[in-house]
């Protein structure tokens, strides 16, 4: 797992905006080629939208920025606490479609959530996460086995903030966001999942939810300029590690 990059300036990420290019490095290409569903090279995105999710209480702020250039977009995702800042590239997968609880119950997406106390009156909005993903992908090595994987929730938790967009997607905002973040050792490929609940605090079947599948990438993996072409993401020399890189997305999107 890759750890927390001092070398990266917390108020760069705050800069970014809608409009903003984000180019990412010839080591995901290769791999949003297929969460793109292209043979052809995408390596430069450009952002559509930036959701930021802040959680006081830990210190944790999240800023997703949704990366179009293809039919499939790439979210990036820097995390910082207390200032140190953490990259991931994450994608939806295709068959996998946002909704709220009621929509995703209805689409038997069971697996998202704990068994409820009365399956036959599900209160949605007392619906707990799971504790554990299971999910299936091609057996790595080639064979036509399937490999099973199991992603647990972390240590964290569920996590409940504040979530703001620009551009703005409710009349008010802030609104509520939830953050749940899971990670496994089976799949070194894609060793992350982070599902987002976003608004529905005043319905009764929650808000949009977004499953997204990926992995931790490094600083030095992705350049980030203003529409003028001036570079405005900071990182400071530093010695890095690569461990447990992002290397395909195809296997978890199914493509």
């Amino acid at each position: 797992m890759i750890k927390e990059q001092a070398g990266i300036a917390a108020e760069s990420w705050r800069e970014v905006q809608p409009g903003f290019v984000v180019k990412l490095s010839d080591n995901i290409v290769r791999n949003a080629n297929y969460v793109a569903g292209k043979g052809d090279k995408v390596d430069v995105y450009t952002v559509s939208l930036v959701r930021r999710i802040t959680q006081r209480e830990s210190h944790i702020e999240w800023l997703f920025f949704r990366l179009e250039e293809n039919d499939h977009p790439l979210w990036l995702l820097a995390k910082i606490i207390d200032q140190k800042v953490t990259l991931a590239v994450l994608a939806e997968p295709q068959d996998l479609i946002s909704g709220n609880r009621q929509e995703l119950i209805n689409r038997q997406e069971y697996w998202l959530f704990q068994e409820p106390n009365d399956p036959d009156h599900i209160v949605y909005d007392e619906l707990d996460f799971a504790t554990e993903i299971y999910w299936v992908i091609d057996n790595p090595n080639g064979s036509p086995n399937t490999k099973d994987i199991t992603y647990r929730m972390k240590e964290q938790g569920v996590l409940y903030g504040l979530a703001t967009h620009i551009p703005p997607l409710f009349t008010a905002e802030p609104v509520v966001g939830v953050v749940i973040e899971y990670s496994t050792e089976d799949d070194p490929d894609n060793p992350e999942v982070v599902i987002m609940e976003i608004g529905g605090e005043e319905g009764e079947y929650g808000g949009k939810i977004t499953v997204l599948f990926g992995a931790p990438i490094l600083s030095v993996d992705v350049q980030v300029s203003s529409p003028t072409g001036k570079s405005v993401v900071k990182i400071e020399p530093q010695v890095v590690e690569r461990e447990g890189f992002f290397s395909s997305l195809k296997k978890k999107l199914g493509l």
